[in-house]
């Protein structure tokens, strides 16, 4: 499930794609902790609080926050909807060109 997680302001930080089971963990223990993909990182994991907060119409919702703001921005982004085709186009075009001087490489 695409997950948007905020900063201590409710500032949107980043949004990443969480497993179900992984959000259900977060929602009945009060927070996870995400391993980060950066090796050479002192602190491996950044800990993410999950809070319940009344939606506008009455139904519980979970909002996931950290303190660890700059680590966060480390975490694998997943795109949003709106994003996803751009990106896509990007990713695309980026593969085909660097195809391109690959095949120049090896014809020198």
């Amino acid at each position: 499930m695409n997950t948007i997680i905020y900063s201590y302001d409710f500032e949107a930080i980043t949004a990443i794609e969480l497993p179900l089971a992984v959000i259900e963990s977060a929602e009945k223990n009060g927070g996870i902790m995400l391993a980060l993909k950066k090796e050479d990182n002192p602190n491996p994991f950044i800990k993410v609080e999950c809070h319940k907060i009344i939606w506008a119409d009455g139904t519980l919702k979970s909002v996931f926050i950290t303190k660890d703001e700059e680590l966060a921005l480390l975490l694998k982004p997943d795109w949003l909807v709106g994003q996803k085709g751009v990106i896509g186009a990007y990713q695309r075009t980026l593969k085909i060109l660097t195809d391109k001087l690959k095949k120049l490489r090896s014809d020198d």
